[in-house]
């Protein structure tokens, strides 16, 4: 422990540092030093506080992460559990932050709900295993009976989580349970709901994987990178002929529940209307059953979402990307002709260059940030800013800068200290790259 910090809560330097203040359980994990323990799971990269106290942290990735991302539990091979900055200085919302590609999937309102959850469960978008993480094994047997094969030390993060959530750990589900069992065990314990949620539509989802599609793909003359996308997110749109080789070839028969996916991410919408996937499902699934006029008003709804909540490599959606920068546009541009052309945003995302449209949706909000900030209303500026970054994503590292600078002026001026003295730190990074 530093100098400094002999005399101060961990907790207290932090918020000092970033000008916040941190939820219960965030000043309980660094005062009490959880973060010392072993923690068993997915997340296993314990974070020191001192790291976090450093003017460019370098476990930051600036661009790629959102400037109102801290991150604070890491899986050694490059994605985080970070906590979100809100616009009232506070640290709290909890969110697995996906290194290939940025994706950001909520989940939890404090730290220790997420540490519960990696304990079950890989989070890993390319993750395809049906099983729970063997990550309690041996941790519990009965109610009322505690294996003594792992230390108390090594069971710290799991009880403290449990006590913080005001479980104890014969509360838990076994983890020998099926996989479904677990997630409604927890969902019961109202345990990380949105992250959970989209486990299960990914699951109702899943068919044959894309192993075996390649299989096939190196014997069929045809153009597979036009298709496959689309077969893994619908099964429905691939070829009979092509269901039955996939039969016969692995011995396994699929079908997709469309019905138990679009129910998970219809409470998802409710919950969290900004999580673009749960819009796309529901939509899709209006689509596939010829409710169209509810199917574009999903579709609506989610063109406003950042395509970082997307999750599109867990469901594949992105085999629309020719036609938009968005798959809730790409298909209403299908179900609507007239939408193409009905806005300078809309016209930026289905530019018909696709390596322009990143370059073309920041310049719109970049332009919508200094109006409304021109107009006086900085909240509305902060939060255009933040899409000019995080909306479909900049063109380059270079675009950051300028969009990193305008978002902390504009957060300073409008009160959102917080989220001011995060994104310089996410400043102070992309410039020490």
């Amino acid at each position: 422990m530093s100098e400094r910090s002999r005399h101060r809560s961990w907790s207290l330097l932090i918020e000092e540092r970033y000008q916040c203040s941190l939820a219960d359980d965030l000043v309980s994990w660094f005062d009490s030093e959880i973060w010392r323990a072993p923690i068993h799971g997915e997340f296993t990269r314990e974070l020191h506080p001192e790291e976090l106290l450093k003017p460019a942290p370098e476990i930051i990735w600036p661009g790629l992460m959102a400037a109102d991302l801290l991150p604070l539990v890491g899986n050694h091979y490059g994605d985080w559990i970070c906590i979100r900055m809100n616009e009232s200085n506070r640290l709290e919302e909890v969110v697995y932050w996906y290194h290939g590609g940025g994706d950001c999937l909520p989940l939890a309102a404090g730290l220790s709900e997420a540490i519960l959850l990696s304990h079950y469960f890989n989070l890993d978008p390319m993750e395809f295993s049906n099983q729970a993480i063997d990550s309690l094994e041996c941790n519990l047997t009965h109610p009322n009976e505690t294996r003594i094969s792992q230390s108390s030390r090594d069971l710290l993060p799991l009880r403290w989580a449990a006590e913080q959530q005001k479980l104890n750990l014969e509360d838990l589900p076994d983890p020998s349970l099926p996989r479904d069992e677990i997630i409604q065990s927890l969902l019961d314990l109202k345990i990380a709901v949105i992250a959970l949620m989209c486990l299960r539509a990914k699951d109702a989802l899943r068919h044959w994987p894309r192993q075996r599609l390649d299989q096939i793909s190196t014997k069929d003359p045809v153009d597979w990178s036009s298709y496959i996308s689309r077969y893994l997110f619908d099964q429905g749109s691939m070829p009979p002929a092509l269901i039955d080789q996939l039969s016969e070839m692995t011995g396994e028969s699929h079908c997709q529940e469309w019905e138990v996916a679009a129910q998970c991410a219809s409470l998802v919408t409710q919950v969290s209307p900004d999580q673009a996937w749960s819009w796309h499902l529901v939509g899709y699934s209006s689509e596939k059953r010829g409710l169209i006029p509810e199917a574009i008003e999903c579709y609506r709804r989610a063109m406003h979402c950042s395509t970082f909540s997307d999750q599109a490599t867990r469901f594949s959606s992105h085999w629309t990307e020719p036609q938009a920068a968005k798959f809730s546009v790409a298909r209403l541009t299908e179900l609507d002709a007239s939408f193409v052309g009905s806005s300078d945003y809309v016209r930026a995302l289905c530019h018909r260059d696709p390596k322009r449209r990143r370059e073309k949706v920041t310049a719109y909000w970049m332009a919508c940030g200094k109006a409304e900030t021109e107009k006086g209303c900085l909240s509305n500026g902060v939060a255009a800013f933040y899409s000019a970054g995080w909306d479909v994503g900049a063109k380059s590292m270079a675009s950051y800068q300028d969009v990193l600078s305008s978002l902390i002026e504009a957060s300073q001026c409008c009160g959102q200290m917080a989220r001011s003295e995060l994104a310089s730190t996410h400043l102070r990074c992309l410039l020490d790259w």
